[in-house]
């Protein structure tokens, strides 16, 4: 309750800051790859021990993301920014040498976050802020011709860090890095994107 509060005050202190002050709206996209650890090896060694036999993975280490999101701005050098992302699915697949069993697992990730945006120049920019998020992952195993599956969803508070560069007034590159997704404490990703502002 405590942690909702903040974030509801620190998203009103924003707004009302950018209210007061703000010279325009601007609105963009985003899109490139999210890198992330999906604990695959940690994976494979809970099935592993478990069913004491040997266990090999394969895991996706980057997938497309998408971010569109909303600029305000509050002096020459600092805006607020408001955006909604979501990843595509990262895939983990299993299987157990010299038995008929396999298993497969996909994540993803969506959610929306705000913060500060800060142009150190007019091509640079810092951004920094929190993010609200939900990772899905569902499962299958199979056994002998029979599926067996199951979901599970995590949501929870994190927060973002990057940089860019602002090619043209229009068009930039840069890195955002997103921690604690789905409010988990290991799972975080790197999205590496080129942008479009309108």
């Amino acid at each position: 309750m405590m942690k909702k509060s903040l974030l509801v005050a620190i998203v009103l202190s924003t707004l009302t800051l950018s209210a007061a002050q703000a010279q325009e709206w601007r609105f963009g996209v985003e899109g490139g790859f999210a890198a992330a650890d999906v604990g695959g090896a940690e994976a494979a060694q809970v099935l592993a021990t478990a069913s004491g036999r040997t266990v090999t993975f394969s895991e996706d280490s980057s997938t497309v993301a998408l971010r569109a999101y909303a600029e305000l701005g509050i002096t020459n050098t600092l805006a607020a920014e408001f955006g909604l992302f979501q990843t595509g699915s990262l895939d983990v697949t299993f299987a157990s040498p010299g038995t008929t069993a396999t298993g497969r697992v996909e994540v993803d990730a969506r959610g929306f976050d705000f913060g500060l945006k800060y142009y150190a120049t007019d091509a640079i920019f810092l951004r920094a802020g929190a993010h609200y998020s939900e990772v899905s992952a569902t499962g299958t195993v199979t056994i002998a011709g029979v599926n067996y599956s199951g979901a599970v969803d995590e949501d929870g508070f994190g927060g973002f860090l990057g940089a860019g560069f602002n090619v043209t007034d229009n068009i930039s590159v840069g890195l955002t890095y997103y921690d604690n997704l789905g409010g988990e404490s290991d799972a975080d990703a790197t999205f590496a994107f080129i942008g479009y502002r309108f």
